[in-house]
């Protein structure tokens, strides 16, 4: 039976539509199942979170260079260790109890792909809004 901490945490993620290969091992399968569903409720949060750090607004952005805007953001949370930290705790705090068993396991190979979403993400989000 699941306690009602673990049924509101799955609630409240979106539904994705997810194409998983067979060839998909278990971090990745964990990640598109569980990680990336968590970053999408959490978007707001996390473009907030970045955003709003310290620093932020010194950053420089190509509206035509994908790639270096990506290294701009990547070594902004490389530096600010305290927001990188952050938003790693708000997403993992929105696993439940089995899950966070198993990424605490693989936490730096799941923290590295994290950031690297967040990193996605907020380039998508904040380019797209300029």
């Amino acid at each position: 039976m699941k306690n009602s901490r673990t049924e509101s945490l799955l609630k409240l993620r979106p539904t994705l539509p997810l194409v998983i290969s067979e060839d998909s091992n278990a971090i990745e399968i964990f990640m598109h199942t569980k990680l990336r569903p968590i970053l999408k409720y959490q978007n707001d949060w996390i473009m907030q979170m970045i955003s709003s750090a310290q620093h932020f607004k010194h950053l420089k952005f190509d509206n035509w260079d994908a790639a270096k805007n990506r290294t701009t953001v990547a070594n902004f949370l490389a530096k600010n260790k305290n927001i990188r930290h952050q938003l790693l705790g708000g997403i993992s705090a929105m696993l439940t109890s089995e899950e966070l068993t198993i990424y605490l396991n693989h936490n730096a190979e799941f923290n590295k792909r994290i950031v690297e979403m967040i990193v996605t993400r907020f380039i998508s989000n904040y380019v797209a809004a300029q």
